[in-house]
This record gives C-alpha cells, structure tokens and sequence, in this order.
C-alpha cells in the first residue's frame, strides 16, 4: 500500500478517507460523487494519558502525500475551504490538477479560487479550467484586497472593543460620581439639621434669658433702694 500512486474511490458514499496520511507515495486521487465533509482525518485516543477514565477519541486532519499531482473531489460536501487545503499543505509544490465543483463551500467563490491559486502555484488548472497568468494576477490582487479589508475589520473591531471599554469607564466613573455626590448631599443635609439644632437651642436660651429679664430689673431695684435706706440712716 506504501508504493500505491493512484486512488480511485468515485461514487461509494464515503463520508471520511482517514488512513489516506499513509499513503506516500500518492500522486493521483479520485473522491467524485461521495459525501465528504473532511479531505483526510485520523483518530486518536488518550492511551497515554495519566488519567484512567479518561478514554475520549480525538479527531484531527492529517497531511497528505507531498507528491500529489490530481486530485478530483466534485460533487462532495464540503463547506469550509480549510478543510481541504490544510491537509494539502504538505503538496504545494507539487500539485497542478484540483477539482472542488459542486461542494457547499461557504464564502465568495471568486475569493475561494484566489485562494487556491496563491496556495498553490504549481496548479495549472482549477475545476475544470487551464489557468492563465491573468488570473494568478487577479487572484494576486483579490487576495491583497481580501487581506486589506481583513485588516481593516480587524482595526474596527479592536476601536469597537476599545470604545466598549471607555464606555464602561465612562459608566463606572458616572456611577462614582454620583454615589459620591449623594454622599456629600447626605453630609450637607446632616450638618444643616446640626446647625439648625444648635440655633433653635440658642432661641431657646435667648428667650428664656428675656423672660427673665424683668425679674433682675426688679431685684436690681430694690437692691439700690436697700442700699439708699442704709446710707440715710447712717
């Protein structure tokens, strides 16, 4: 099986191709009509973990034959471009035939075939197509473009999460303000009462002393009368 160099496996309804890491030696491979969602994916388990219950299967893409030449996968059910080209990344210098017509890839298709195409510049055609100069240009430019935008998407959510942040802030600072603000308020009105209670004690004082006011002019009076009849007497 490690000397094998081309792999028909049309219109069997496969779902996976897990093993295909082993072959490699493989130039040519043939998938058509079948119900991939994954290129290439291995299985692996927790043999050597040091917990003993812990027994889960992990799954993981695997990378091709860094010989392959063709590979034809119309008519699968892919959705995702990486899920083709990170297992292909092995044969980027080598490739020069791929056909991905007819899968559920999400995303703008022209952009899916800048992609390829600048992944893989030894392709010389692409679902179908012989590939001119012209169109390495334009995916060249599409891509720098795709890039740009990227960047710029990358920029506004970096200032959207940075103004999130400030409004926070913002927030934060307005709610201390005005927590301290009802404090001062509340300190304001405890002194106000304070002072209030300590003028309406001083009325009191006053008023007292004013009612009696008489009475000492009274006994005043009759101090200097006494005083008058003692001097006279003398």
């Amino acid at each position: 099986m490690s000397s094998l160099t081309d792999l028909r496996l049309d219109a069997n309804q496969l779902e996976t191709l897990a093993g295909l890491e082993r072959l490699p030696s493989l130039q040519v491979l043939s998938a058509r009509q079948n119900l991939l969602r994954e290129l290439s994916t291995t299985k692996s388990s927790n043999s050597g973990s040091l917990q003993q219950d812990d027994k889960t299967v992990r799954y993981h893409r695997a990378h091709l034959s860094n010989r392959l030449l063709l590979i034809d996968l119309e008519t699968n059910k892919f959705s995702h471009l990486e899920q083709i080209l990170e297992p292909l990344s092995t044969c980027t210098s080598s490739l020069t035939e791929l056909n991905l017509i007819e899968n559920d890839l999400q995303g703008d298709s022209m952009l899916h075939q800048a992609t390829v195409l600048n992944s893989f510049p030894s392709l010389t055609k692409l679902d179908g197509r012989q590939i001119l100069p012209r169109m390495r240009e334009k995916a060249l430019d599409l891509s720098s473009r795709a890039d740009i935008a990227k960047i710029k998407d990358q920029i506004q959510s970096i200032h959207r999460s940075q103004l999130q942040k400030e409004e926070l802030r913002t927030q934060w600072i307005v709610s201390s303000l005005s927590h301290q603000s009802k404090e001062v308020e509340e300190k304001l009105e405890a002194l106000k009462d304070k002072m209030h209670r300590e003028l309406q004690a001083t009325l009191l004082d006053i008023e007292e002393s004013v009612k009696s006011f008489p009475d000492l002019i009274k006994h005043e009076h009759v101090k200097c009368d006494r005083e008058r009849v003692r001097c006279f007497l003398m």
